[in-house]
């Protein structure tokens, strides 16, 4: 009933990521969108690593179940994650391939840019847990590494896409 309540918990919140998301990327634009959420992502996946560190340094390996406090401070970290995600890398890997194509290649860059997406995603939820029994609270720190990499490509390689018309995005790039 827990595991329940909390997939509907994250859930909701990634919901209301995206829906937000949905205002602000005309407004905010998807650059600083991308740099936000992956600085916000790393430090949450930080903090989640830093706590489970905390407590599985104290409890050993064979440590009983996690005290509440360790817990309640993890599942906000997870929900702030998700948001953050939800608000940015989620609903942007959708936008910005729609974009940043010519129009005669759009349909097929964008479905070549999918299907290498959905397919990484699909072999992270694979392997997620062996790797969480394999290397504990450094899967984090793991991911925080890839999430550090993408902020840093997008922060050097992106340009802002935000109010260029699609006829022009060659000149952008």
């Amino acid at each position: 009933q827990k595991a329940i309540l909390g997939a509907v918990t994250v859930s909701l919140v990634s919901l209301s990521g995206v829906v937000l998301s949905t205002f602000v990327v005309d407004r905010c634009g998807r650059r600083f969108l991308f740099l936000a959420g992956g600085t916000t992502m790393l430090i949450f996946q930080v903090a989640v690593s830093w706590i489970l560190a905390d407590h599985l340094g104290k409890h050993g390996a064979a440590a009983a179940a996690m005290p509440r406090s360790y817990a309640v401070g993890v599942v906000v970290l997870m929900c702030l994650y998700t948001f953050s995600f939800s608000l940015s890398w989620g609903p942007l890997k959708w936008v910005v391939p729609s974009e940043i194509y010519p129009v005669d290649i759009r349909s097929t860059g964008q479905a070549i840019t999918l299907s290498v997406a959905l397919t990484l995603s699909f072999t992270q939820t694979q392997v997620f847990v062996s790797m969480l029994c394999a290397m504990k609270y450094a899967i984090f720190l793991f991911y925080s590494g890839w999430v550090l990499a993408m902020t840093v490509f997008i922060a050097a390689l992106l340009p802002e896409t935000k109010g260029v018309p699609l006829e022009a995005m060659r000149s952008v790039w």
